[in-house]
């Protein structure tokens, strides 16, 4: 059974096009940890919300029996905890991964295009990163 992790309200940069956010401490869920970890969500087109949103991050794990693998979902989020925007039904997957102790991470840097309202991009101010591994 696959362990799970939240990490609520991580504050972010937005400067109405671009919404930056990173985590500066290790992310556990169970045996897996991500370090290095960022997520970016562009405004293509303010018009139509057309957006691209970007995980990079380092993943590792420490003890699988079944190649683990990292899965990333974001909720964005105004500053009064309102959802704007969530990947949750389009997580992404890092690779499968194989134990090592110290873990040896790899490198994943994946995007999708997304679509966000753009009258609310502006009023994001806090991500919560939640993953499962």
């Amino acid at each position: 059974m696959a362990d799970t992790h939240t990490e609520p309200n991580i504050p972010v940069n937005n400067d109405g096009a671009t919404i930056i956010c990173s985590l500066t401490d290790p992310f556990e869920v169970g045996d897996c940890q991500m370090t290095g970890a960022s997520v970016t969500l562009t405004l293509n087109d303010p018009n139509t919300g057309d957006s691209t949103l970007t995980w990079d991050a380092d993943v590792g794990t420490r003890h699988t029996t079944t190649h683990d693998v990292w899965h990333q979902g974001f909720v964005f989020k105004t500053r009064l905890g309102h959802s704007v925007f969530s990947n949750e039904n389009a997580r992404f997957d890092g690779p499968d991964m194989d134990a090592h102790d110290p873990i040896m991470p790899t490198h994943v840097n994946k995007s999708q295009s997304v679509n966000v309202d753009p009258d609310l991009f502006g009023a994001i101010r806090v991500v919560d990163w939640a993953a499962e591994c």
